[in-house]
């Protein structure tokens, strides 16, 4: 099986750039992570997960409905954004997980996936910390808590 290769010419905005890679998308993850593989110089590329700088979309294991259908949604949103495959990555940061890097993600077009994610309201801004619950205000559909089954 003959893989695609990955383009050698890396541009964000139109302008190539010191520090930024290209890369193909394997799959959307969830609503803030790829896994992709990157070409980090001629004839070697990574295979890694990619999250999304600044970002933070609901979990898909979320503490309530809404957070799990939005976060449907947002993955969803972020697959149709890069379905074309190649994005580029650009200011990539190690992240706090084994396996992953922070990166600013470009699609085809040299738009800023995390942008058009948060101005479609499938994501929010995140700098770092305690992410505020994708459930305020949501009291009436949380799901009942989980209560451990009694042994004996």
């Amino acid at each position: 099986m003959e893989r695609s290769e990955i383009p050698a010419a890396v541009s964000v905005r139109g302008v190539a750039q010191r520090g930024t890679f290209a890369a193909e998308v394997l799959r959307v993850v969830d609503g803030d992570t790829i896994e992709a593989r990157v070409a980090v110089w001629p004839g070697h590329e990574i295979r890694t997960k990619v999250r999304i700088a600044g970002l933070d979309a609901p979990e898909r294991a979320g503490r309530c409905r809404e957070e799990r259908r939005a976060a449907q949604a947002a993955h969803e949103a972020l697959a149709r954004l890069v379905r074309d495959g190649g994005i580029v990555l650009s200011q990539v940061q190690p992240d706090k997980y084994f396996g992953r890097v922070v990166a600013r993600v470009f699609d085809a077009k040299d738009q800023d996936v995390g942008a058009l994610l948060r101005e479609a309201g499938h994501a929010r801004a995140y700098a770092g910390g305690r992410r505020d619950s994708w459930c305020n205000g949501q009291a009436q559909h949380r799901d009942p808590p989980v209560t451990p089954m009694r042994q004996g």
